[in-house]
């Protein structure tokens, strides 16, 4: 499977986008769903989920999670989730991006795999930016999770702990992670993360000065 975090600024105006490319020479069946952070499937009036698309062989699909052809109005009130693809087809390709609704300051893209990971280093944590890192658990238990804030000489200068349950997420600012406070102006540092179960963990850096 494929997991796509929900890395918003500003969740009630930014915009996720999806992106899924078929190289094969088949047609691919792609299950698409919406989870909230507790690990429950979004739902509500009006919802397709999880949703399921075709993608002929050499196309791809690109979409907003907002396009109520894939989940239908499911996603207009629905608080913190992800996605979660699934397919049969070991060579998907996908991509996410975020952005500001005018495409100009906060636009990020990466690459998704799908390897779960049981410990990551977060990098380039940096005095005056804005963090947000995203934790996203496509397992079927729950993962305890392990979070140290380390500065540039290699020193831990917080511990936290939390869990995430089955197919659940957490998504917060790095302020919020560590409320004792970030490495001072002029150093900087990084987040090791290690879980009991592979989750996949994500970080959107955005620069002082830029807009979120």
């Amino acid at each position: 499977s494929m997991n796509f975090p929900r890395l918003l600024p500003n969740p009630t105006e930014d915009v996720l986008a999806l992106a899924v490319a078929n190289p094969g020479r088949d047609v691919s069946v792609l299950q698409l769903t919406a989870t909230e952070a507790a690990g429950q499937r979004v739902s509500g009036l009006g919802t397709r989920n999880p949703a399921t698309v075709l993608l002929p062989a050499g196309t791809q699909m690109a979409r907003y999670e907002s396009d109520e052809t894939l989940f239908g109005s499911a996603l207009h009130s629905a608080g913190e989730h992800w996605h979660k693809l699934v397919s049969p087809n070991p060579d998907l390709k996908a991509f996410f991006l975020t952005a500001d609704p005018e495409f100009r300051d906060s636009l990020v893209g990466a690459e998704e795999t799908g390897h779960r990971l049981l410990e990551a280093v977060l990098p380039a944590i940096r005095p005056g930016a804005s963090h947000l890192v995203g934790l996203v658990n496509p397992a079927a238990v729950t993962a305890a999770v392990t979070l140290r804030l380390i500065d540039d000489s290699g020193a831990i200068l917080q511990t936290v702990t939390g869990t995430i349950p089955p197919h659940g997420s957490m998504h917060k600012r790095i302020e919020e992670l560590f409320p004792a406070g970030l490495p001072p102006r002029g150093s900087g540092g990084y987040v090791r993360m290690s879980a009991s179960a592979g989750v996949r963990a994500y970080q959107l850096l955005i620069p002082e000065g830029k807009t979120d």
